[in-house]
C-alpha cells in the first residue's frame, strides 16, 4: 500500500472509533493494520513497561481504556508519515475515571 491509502485506512479507522466506540473499531482492526502492529503508548511502556502488539494487543488497550474511562474522546489527530511503512499518530486522550468526575488527559 501506498502512504496515502495507509492514511485514508487510519483515518476511517479513527472516524468509526470516534463514531462508535470500541466495537466499530474492532471491526477495521484487521482491515487496516498489519498483524504485526505495535502500539505504544507512553504510560504502558514508561510505567508498565509494555507495548501492545498485534491486532488482540490493539484490542485489548481499546478495552482496558473503555473499562478505565467515562466520556472517552480523542483531539483530532495529527499523522506524519515516516517513509511508506510507518505512520507516527500524534492526538490527545481525554476522559473520566469511573465513579470520578475529575477529567484526565494524555498525549499519545
Amino acid at each position: 500500500m501506498t502512504v496515502e491509502a495507509n492514511l485514508d485506512a487510519l483515518r476511517r479507522w479513527y472516524g468509526a472509533y470516534e463514531a462508535g466506540g470500541f466495537e466499530a473499531g474492532d471491526a477495521l482492526i484487521e482491515v487496516i493494520f498489519d498483524p504485526q502492529v505495535e502500539f505504544s503508548p507512553w504510560l504502558a511502556r514508561e510505567v508498565e513497561q509494555r507495548t501492545y502488539r498485534g491486532h488482540e494487543g490493539l484490542r485489548s488497550f481499546f478495552r482496558e481504556l473503555e473499562e478505565t474511562l467515562e466520556g472517552l474522546r480523542y483531539d483530532p489527530p495529527e499523522y506524519r508519515p515516516v517513509g511508506e511503512d510507518v505512520i507516527v499518530v500524534f492526538t490527545r486522550l481525554a476522559g473520566a475515571p469511573r465513579h470520578s468526575a475529575v477529567p484526565v488527559g494524555n498525549d499519545l
